[in-house]
């Protein structure tokens, strides 16, 4: 916009110079010079002084002219670095982000929500505005959700979702882009207020305090889990297993040609914790380990699986072989097949009975129980390792790469 002003400002100078040009020139024309003694020189010295003062007005405009223009080419190089400050121009969001993700993508993204006080990350520390950090953690899951809550008609309704997730997949990349091109104008607004995360069932009404009679059949025993479709002879006919370091007992499944605990790894070693040092977090969802930890967390003659082995368990419940070399969500409805019955929305199908147990972040924070679970691969860089992740409301099951300070579940297969 300014940049029009400053265009109308140059014509009309022209403009101005134009007239006087023409008005000098229309004057000497009517004042001729003559040859000879001309009685008229003093009409001449007159005609040279005007031109003199015409001069002076063209150095003067041309002085201001190049001052605006001057202005116009900084103005012009603010804009080219970005609509937003601190994002570059042209920059879109390409990839999914989630809980671990690192990169300039994740800073470009507090940057965007920064800008909206409904969807500020914090008012001081790492994360707020001007201390945006290039790791997507705790924090920055909530300001997604807020503002998944905020756009929920355009991010959340097209797929069927009624609750903000935190993950930034197709939809939220979409809101976010057409902001970013300046396609829709954030207003700002206060908080916008969150659904609690999961949604949980309400607790029965208690039944009448009477006492039972004698004769009254017990409640059925809820239904158990379907019997898992796999190869149950890849756990030579065993269906538990007890670790005599502890004398904790573990329920397995064979899945293709593997033998996997159908548990989280519940054994009390350096690097691990309980959900918010909390014991029956413990005893429910099992415990979170480092890396490290985890590479010595399961019992002699099992092992830590590798991003391959949990490759080979996605192959033999119907995934794709190409799907399953990608990065991020893939595989429908497989996740849903590997979460447990009642605990969140899973079938089970699989057997591998996977539960919410959250994660502890490599800030030293919990975050997730009851919403997602993590489970380690003994692939790894130097920095970040792999892992799979199941959250609630997705059906899909992500393979990505996390901080290996972190700490999340360990699931065992046997050697």
């Amino acid at each position: 916009m300014k940049k029009k002003i400053i265009s109308k400002k140059t014509t009309l100078i022209f403009t101005v110079l134009l007239f006087l040009v023409v008005g000098v020139f229309a004057h000497g024309q009517a004042y001729p010079p003559s040859e000879g003694n001309d009685p008229e020189n003093g009409e001449r010295e007159r005609l040279i002084r005007e031109l003199d003062s015409v001069e002076k007005i063209l150095l003067r405009l041309k002085k201001t002219l190049g001052e605006e223009e001057e202005v116009e080419l900084e103005e012009r190089e603010e804009v080219e670095e970005g609509e937003i400050e601190g994002i570059p121009e042209g920059f879109v969001f390409e990839n999914n982000l989630s809980q671990g993700s690192r990169g300039n993508n994740v800073r470009y993204l507090q940057i965007l929500l920064n800008k909206d006080p409904a969807t500020k990350l914090r008012d001081e520390g790492a994360g707020s505005p001007g201390n945006e950090t290039d790791y997507f953690g705790s924090i920055t899951h909530d300001g997604v959700r807020r503002f998944q809550q905020k756009y929920k008609d355009e991010v959340l309704k097209p797929v069927g979702l009624t609750n903000p997730t935190g993950f930034v997949g197709a939809q939220t990349r979409k809101k976010l882009n057409e902001i970013l091109r300046g396609e829709f104008t954030v207003e700002p607004s206060s908080p916008p207020e969150l659904p609690p995360e999961p949604e949980e069932e309400p607790d029965p009404e208690p039944e009448p305090e009477e006492e039972p009679e004698p004769e009254e059949e017990p409640e059925p025993d809820p239904e158990p889990d379907p019997e898992p479709t796999n190869d149950e002879d890849a756990c030579r006919g065993q269906r538990s297993f007890l670790d005599t370091r502890d004398s904790k007992e573990y329920s397995l499944v064979g899945i293709g040609d593997l033998c996997w605990m159908a548990e989280n790894m519940n054994y009390e070693m350096r690097e691990s914790w309980c959900y918010e040092d909390e014991e029956e977090n413990c005893e429910k969802y099992g415990r979170l380990y480092s890396f490290e930890a985890a590479q010595e967390a399961c019992p002699p003659n099992w092992r830590l699986p590798s991003d391959e082995d949990f490759k080979r368990m996605e192959g033999a419940l119907g995934m794709d072989q190409a799907k399953a070399e990608e990065r991020g969500w893939r595989g429908e409805g497989i996740g849903n097949e590997m979460k447990a019955r009642g605990e969140w929305d899973g079938t089970n199908e699989s057997g591998f009975s996977a539960l919410p147990g959250g994660a502890k972040e490599h800030t030293g924070d919990f975050y997730g129980i009851e919403k997602g679970g993590t489970f380690w691969t003994s692939s790894s860089g130097n920095v970040f390792a792999w892992t799979r992740h199941l959250y609630t409301g997705f059906s899909r099951v992500n393979r990505g790469m996390i901080p290996r300070e972190s700490a999340v579940s360990v699931r065992c297969i046997r050697e």
